[in-house]
């Protein structure tokens, strides 16, 4: 999984709490169910979702771009006495 992917799904994560409260206001008995086992989940999701988050950033951080990939290596491949 990619750093971005992980921030992504942690914020997805950390949100379950707002999204399990909007459901709780339906009229439906499996919506407001569904609601409720989120809003249950809100603080060790927000632990979880948090951990994501900054596992996806340290990822981020420490990987190189296509682009700097690309100036590292050039045109030719890796040039001796560079890394």
């Amino acid at each position: 999984m990619s750093g971005h992917a992980l921030q992504g799904v942690g914020s997805l994560v950390m949100s379950a709490s707002l999204i399990g409260s909007v459901l709780t206001t339906f009229s439906s008995g499996t919506v407001v169910m569904l609601g409720t086992k989120l809003v249950a989940f809100g603080v060790p999701g927000a632990i979880i979702g948090g951990v994501m988050i900054a596992l996806g950033l340290l990822f981020t951080a420490s990987s190189r771009t296509g682009l700097e990939q690309w100036i590292y290596e050039g045109f030719w491949g890796v040039v001796k006495g560079t890394g």
